[in-house]
């Protein structure tokens, strides 16, 4: 799919920013458990690797049941989550700039690619999923929702609650009755996390 909007993916995932932040929660608590044991990893490979596996393994648990959010399996070390049949993402270790470390195998510029399909999911928006740690390692500042098209960043934003109540909907066409007017509220997104369609006045 090109040219993917930052509205449509912000509108499809909005409902489970929550619980995706949760399963990168989760695998960064776990990992800084690990590195209090007696035999820490150190590895930065093998570390990204663990929170990787545990970010998975997460939200396999976390969006069990949920028809809206299916995993999808490639391989033994690929699994992606595809959103309303309309967004897949993975989760990835970004830096400040949002760009994800992974090595360049050729999946992995397939992913970002726009205009490359990925097998058996025609017309799909592809975005990592990226945890991005502070200058020690200590602790996680940001987690990002990045769409990439090739070497480029297009757009991204933050998971993270207060970043997206700083967020302003974009106005979309919506087919109201004759004799009503659409309002669109530039109120802060509340705690409970209510869709956008809530915020149009009728």
């Amino acid at each position: 799919m090109s040219d993917p909007t930052k509205s449509d993916v912000y509108e499809i995932l909005l409902p489970h920013c929550a619980r995706i932040e949760k399963c990168v929660r989760e695998a960064w608590g776990n990992y800084r458990w690990l590195l209090s044991s007696e035999k820490p990893v150190k590895n930065k490979r093998t570390i990204a690797n663990t929170i990787w596996d545990w970010s998975v393994q997460t939200a396999l648990l976390e969006f069990s049941g949920d028809p809206r959010v299916k995993p999808i399996h490639r391989g033994t070390h690929t699994t992606w989550f595809l959103v309303d049949g309309k967004v897949v993402f993975r989760f990835k270790k970004g830096g400040d700039d949002g760009y994800s470390k992974n090595y360049p195998t050729q999946s992995a510029l397939d992913f970002h690619e726009p205009d490359r399909q990925l097998d058996g999911l025609p017309e799909v928006i592809k975005v990592d999923v990226v945890y991005i740690t502070d200058e020690t390692n200590s602790e996680v500042k940001d987690i990002r929702v990045v769409c990439r098209n090739g070497s480029k960043i297009s757009w991204s934003f933050s998971l993270l609650r207060e970043s997206l109540a700083e967020m302003v909907e974009i106005p979309r066409q919506v087919q109201l009755p004759e004799g009503r007017t659409r309002v669109v509220l530039k109120k802060p997104l509340a705690d409970s996390f209510e869709t956008l369609d809530s915020r149009i006045e009728k």
